[in-house]
Formats: structure tokens, C-alpha cells, sequence
């Protein structure tokens, strides 16, 4: 069950719970979504997680790689799954919190 603190639908460590803010902060940053929408976006990615910290991959990639692989997600996001392809999207800005 989701912690009563979080804004997520699955439970969350404080670790992961930062990390997700992290990723809603990229949505917002580099896709255009409005808060309410990166979160929604976070919570049907992993809508079938009951806790997200079991994937042991989870860390292994920067909060804005998640952010573009729900954007561009086929079903969830725009479908533009070759992303990681385009220069402007990929490698990640420099400098930013979110890498």
C-alpha cells in the first residue's frame, strides 16, 4: 500500500520517492507536462508495481531517461519510442539536476 505521504500509487522509500519527484521535475522541465500530468504519467508507468524499489535496476538510469521513456512511451506517452535517437533528446542536457 502507498505511503499517506506520497503522491505516488506505490510505495516508495524515501530514496525512490526523491528519485520520482526527480522524474516529475524532468517531465515538467523538458516535456511540457504540468505537474498533475508527470504525476499521472509516473503513477500508470509503474501501475503495476506495489512497491518500486523491488526493480534493482531502478537507479541504474538518470531520472531524465525515465522522464523521456514515459513521453514518448508507445501507449502512455507520444510513441516516438526512437527517441534515444534524436540528438536533441539524447544524450541528456548537461548540467542539469535531473541526469
Amino acid at each position: 500500500m502507498p505511503d499517506e505521504k506520497s503522491r505516488y500509487s506505490f510505495a516508495t522509500t524515501l530514496q525512490s520517492e526523491r528519485f520520482c519527484r526527480r522524474i516529475e521535475q524532468a517531465l515538467v522541465c523538458f516535456c511540457g507536462k504540468s505537474e498533475k500530468q508527470a504525476i499521472s504519467l509516473i503513477n500508470a508507468y509503474w501501475r503495476n508495481r506495489s512497491r518500486i524499489d523491488d526493480d534493482p535496476l531502478l537507479f541504474s538510469e538518470p531520472p531524465y531517461y525515465y522522464a523521456m521513456c514515459m513521453a514518448h512511451h508507445p501507449t502512455l506517452g507520444d510513441n516516438k519510442i526512437d527517441w534515444h535517437e534524436d540528438p536533441a533528446l539524447w544524450p541528456p542536457p548537461k548540467g542539469r539536476e535531473f541526469n
